[in-house]
C-alpha cells in the first residue's frame, strides 16, 4: 500500500521499501524474465532436436521441401515456423486506444433534430458493424441534450465541446440556415451575458477564441479544426452543407426553426460557408437527411478502410485479447472502486498456499462483478507488471463461452507472454485433449519457465459458458492449482456456484449500490459521453432503491443518453424508474428501439428478436437467422444493422446469437411472444425449418427441443 513518504509495503513480509528499492525489485524480476525467455529458448530447441532425431531421412527431405532449414547432420534440422506459430511471443503489443474512432457531431441543434438521428439510429449501427468485423472501437459524441441548464448557468458549455474536440479523431461539420448560439446584434440580451461568461471561462483553456468573440459556438467548434487549434489527436474532418432548398418541404408552422436568425447571422454564415469551401477538408452538398446519413456512411467507411483494412486484420490471439481488453475498457469507465473489495483480492493473490484454490466473486444478476474484476485487474497490472495475467470475460467473444476454448486460451495466452512456442499444445477443437492436458501443461510451465513469477487467471461470469457437455458442472475445472497459480471465478447464484461451494472455496459476496455511491456513478456514466443531468434528476435516479442494482442503473442512463429531447428527459426517466425489476426496464428500452428502427412497422423487430428467443441454445446468423427471415419476407440489408443495435443485449457463442442475460430474455417474451398460442406458433415454425435441414448436430440439438416444445 503506497505510503505519503514514498514507500510501500510489502504484504508478506510487511517490510518497508524505499521507491529506490521498489526499482531495484522491478529491474530484478525483468531481469530474470529475460534469463528465463533464454531458458525457455534453450529448452524448446533442446526438444526440437530430440524430436527431429526421430525422424527418417524421407522425413526430413519433406520438412526441408517445405521451408525447414537443415543443417549438414540433417538430425539437427530446425524446422522454420509455420504461420500459426511464427509469431508466438511477439504479437502486437497496443491499446484499445490505437484502434478507437471517436466522431464528434458538431452543428446548431434547433433545426437538425432529424440529420442527427439519421446519422445515430442509421448510419452508425452499419459503421459499427464494420469495426467490430475488424476489431475497432467506434465512439460518436452527439451533445444534444448533454448541455443542462446548469452546466449553461454556469457558462461550462463551450468549454466542455472543446474539450470534447481535442479527444476526437473524426469531426463532422454540418450547417444548415442558421447560424447557432452567438451575440445579437445588440450585444446587450441575458444571452449575450451568459456566452461572454462562457467565453471567459473556455478562454483560460484555450485562449485563441478570443480572436472569434463575436461569432457561434458552432463556428467557434468548427473554427479548432479548420485552423489546426487543437493539441488532442490527429483529426479528419468533413463538413456537411444542406441544400437551402430543403426548407420548401418543411411544414409552414415549423418553417421557423430552419430559417436564419436574422441578416446578420446570415451574413456570418455566408462568409463561413465560403471560407470552408477553400479549406483542405472535403465539403459535401446533401439535399435531406437521408441523404446526410448516406453520405456520412460513404465517407467515414472509406476512412475506416484506409485506416483498417479489411485484409490486415489481427492474428486470432490478438483479436481475442482486442475484445477482452475492449470490454474491460469500458467497465473500467464507469466504476466506482470500494477499497474493501480490492483489498480482499489483493490478500487472496498475495497469501502463500501450499496448493492454491480459486477465489469465488459472488452476486445477483447486475450486481457489478464484470465491473470490480475489469478495474482490478487494471490496477494489479500496473502494481504487478511481473506477474502474468490473463483476464477472460466470458460472453464478450465467442470462443470465450465454450470451456474447452477458454482453457486452450489460458495456456495459448501464458505461453505468447513467456515466450513460447504453442506448437505442442493440443488442437482447441479437441476438448478431451485440452482439458487432460491442462493441469499438466501448468505444472510443466510453473517447474520450468515461470521463474517464480505468479500466474493470475480471472474468469469473469463462469455461468454464462454453453450450458453444453455438462460445463455448469465444472468437471473440466482442476480442483487444485500450483501454489504460484491464483485463479479468481465471479459467477451468480444458481448451479455454477453451487458446484462452487461443494469443492469450499472462498467466497466474496458483492453488495448493492448506496444512494451515494448511485450518485457518483451517475455522473461518472453520464461524463464519458458529456452529459449531465440536473440535480433534481439526478436525486431522482439515485434514490429509487430499483437503482442500488447496477445493472438496472447502467441500463437506465444508457437509453437516456440516446434519448434526444431534453426538455422531455423527466418523463423519460419517471418511465424507466416505474419499470419493477431489470426486465421490464429493458422492455421500456426495446420499445424505443423498435420505434426508432421500424418506422414503418414491418415487424422486422419482433420477429427477429422472437425467433433468437425461440431457439434452444441460440441461432446461427448465417445459414439460420437470415434464411428465418428471409422466409419471413426481410432482406438482410432491412435487418442486419439491427443486430448491432442491439450487441450488449446478444453475445454470440461460436457464432450463435443468444441473449446476454436472463433480463434481456425475458423482456422479450414480455414484449413481442406474450401468450403460449404465441410461443406454440414460433417453435412450430423453427420445428419446420430444422427438420428440411441434413441431419446433424444442429438439429439433432434443435429439432426434437422444439417438436416437444409445440406437442408435435
Amino acid at each position: 500500500s503506497t505510503q505519503s513518504t514514498g514507500t510501500f509495503v510489502d504484504i508478506d513480509s510487511r517490510e518497508v521499501y524505499s521507491l529506490s528499492n521498489q526499482k531495484l525489485t522491478l529491474l530484478s524480476g525483468q531481469l530474470r524474465n529475460v534469463n528465463a525467455a533464454i531458458a525457455a529458448i534453450q529448452n524448446m530447441e533442446s526438444e526440437l532436436r530430440r524430436e527431429l532425431r526421430k525422424l527418417s531421412g524421407e522425413q526430413v527431405s519433406q520438412l526441408a521441401a517445405a521451408g525447414g532449414v537443415v543443417d549438414s547432420s540433417a538430425t539437427r534440422q530446425i524446422s522454420a515456423p509455420t504461420p500459426s506459430t511464427a509469431t508466438r511471443g511477439k504479437t502486437k503489443s497496443f491499446s484499445v486506444e490505437d484502434r478507437e474512432i471517436r466522431i464528434f457531431l458538431s452543428s446548431p441543434f434547433k433545426d437538425m433534430q432529424e440529420d442527427r438521428d439519421d446519422i445515430m439510429k442509421r448510419a452508425l449501427p452499419q459503421l459499427r458493424k464494420m469495426c467490430m468485423e475488424r476489431d475497432v472501437v467506434l465512439n460518436c459524441i452527439d451533445l444534444r441534450w448533454g448541455v443542462t441548464l446548469a452546466q449553461t448557468s454556469a457558462a461550462s458549455t463551450l468549454l466542455m465541446c472543446l474539450r470534447e474536440i481535442e479527444k476526437c479523431t473524426v469531426f463532422i461539420g454540418i450547417w444548415g440556415e442558421r447560424y447557432g448560439w452567438a451575440k445579437s446584434k445588440s450585444g446587450k440580451s441575458p444571452l449575450d451575458q451568459l456566452l461572454n461568461k462562457a467565453f471567459e471561462v473556455a478562454e483560460k483553456e484555450y485562449p485563441w477564441i478570443s480572436e472569434y468573440s463575436d461569432r457561434s459556438v458552432t463556428e467557434i467548434e468548427m473554427r479548432m479544426v479548420l485552423e489546426d487549434r487543437h493539441s488532442g489527436k490527429p483529426k479528419r474532418a468533413w463538413f456537411f452543407l444542406r441544400d437551402p432548398y430543403y426548407i420548401e418541404h418543411v411544414p409552414q408552422d415549423q418553417k421557423s426553426n430552419f430559417s436564419s436568425e436574422g441578416d446578420h447571422e446570415q451574413k456570418k454564415l455566408s462568409v463561413f460557408k465560403a471560407e470552408l469551401h477553400t479549406s483542405k477538408h472535403p465539403v459535401k452538398i446533401y439535399h435531406r437527411p437521408s441523404h446526410l446519413s448516406e453520405l456520412f456512411l460513404t465517407e467515414i467507411s472509406e476512412y475506416i478502410n484506409t485506416r483498417f483494412p479489411a485484409d490486415t486484420k489481427l492474428s486470432a490471439l490478438e483479436s481475442e485479447r482486442f475484445k477482452h481488453k475492449t470490454f474491460a475498457r469500458i467497465l473500467t469507465q464507469n466504476y466506482l472502486a470500494k477499497e474493501q473489495y480490492f483489498n480482499d483480492l489483493d490478500k487472496y493473490v498475495s497469501k502463500a498456499q501450499r496448493e492454491s484454490t480459486p477465489l469465488v466473486v459472488s452476486g445477483d444478476p447486475g450486481s457489478g462483478k464484470s465491473a470490480l474484476l475489469a478495474n482490478w485487474v487494471s490496477r494489479y497490472t500496473d502494481h504487478h507488471p511481473e506477474d502474468i495475467v490473463v483476464p477472460i470475460f466470458i460472453g464478450c467473444s465467442p470462443s470465450s463461452t465454450h470451456y474447452g476454448l477458454l482453457l486452450h486460451r489460458l495456456m495459448d495466452d501464458v505461453n505468447d507472454q513467456l515466450g513460447l512456442n504453442s506448437f505442442d499444445l493440443p488442437d482447441e477443437s479437441d476438448t478431451k485433449a485440452v482439458v487432460s492436458e491442462f493441469p499438466r501443461w501448468l505444472e510443466r510451465v510453473v517447474k520450468q519457465h515461470s521463474s517464480g513469477r505468479r500466474l493470475v487467471f480471472v474468469l469473469d461470469g463462469i455461468s454464462s459458458l454453453d450450458k453444453r457437455e455438462n460445463a455448469m458442472d465444472l468437471v473440466w475445472l482442476p480442483t487444485y492449482f500450483p501454489s504460484s497459480v491464483k485463479v479468481i471465478i465471479s459467477t451468480s447464484p444458481g448451479v455454477c456456484l453451487e458446484a462452487l461451494r461443494r469443492r469450499n472455496y472462498s467466497i466474496l459476496g458483492l453488495e448493492p449500490l448506496e444512494e451515494g455511491e448511485r450518485k457518483s456513478f451517475i455522473r461518472s456514466f453520464l461524463s464519458r459521453v458529456s452529459k449531465r443531468l440536473t440535480d433534481k434528476q439526478e436525486l431522482t435516479i439515485a434514490e429509487n432503491s430499483k437503482t442500488s442494482n447496477p445493472r438496472f442503473l447502467s441500463v437506465l442512463l444508457d437509453d437516456i443518453t440516446i434519448f434526444g429531447a431534453f426538455e422531455a428527459l423527466d418523463d423519460r426517466i419517471a418511465r424507466c424508474l416505474n419499470a419493477a425489476n431489470t426486465s421490464e426496464l429493458y422492455s421500456i428500452v426495446m420499445e424505443r428501439i423498435e420505434g426508432d428502427f421500424d418506422k414503418k412497422n414491418s415487424g422486422v423487430v419482433v420477429a427477429l428478436l422472437s425467433l433468437i428467443w425461440t431457439s434452444r441454445r441460440g441461432l446461427y446468423l448465417d445459414g439460420e437467422l437470415n434464411e428465418l427471415l428471409g422466409l419471413r419476407g426481410f432482406e438482410i440489408h432491412e435487418w442486419s444493422s439491427l443486430i448491432v443495435i442491439l450487441e450488449d443485449k446478444l453475445y454470440s457463442s461460436g457464432g450463435l446469437i443468444n441473449f446476454s442475460d436472463a433480463d434481456v430474455k425475458d423482456a422479450v417474451y414480455s414484449r413481442f411472444v406474450r401468450t403460449p398460442e404465441k410461443e406454440k406458433e414460433l417453435h412450430k415454425e423453427l420445428a419446420l425449418f430444422f427438420s428440411k435441414l441434413e441431419l446433424g448436430d444442429r438439429k439433432v440439438d434443435e429439432l426434437p427441443y422444439h417438436l416437444y416444445k409445440c406437442e408435435e
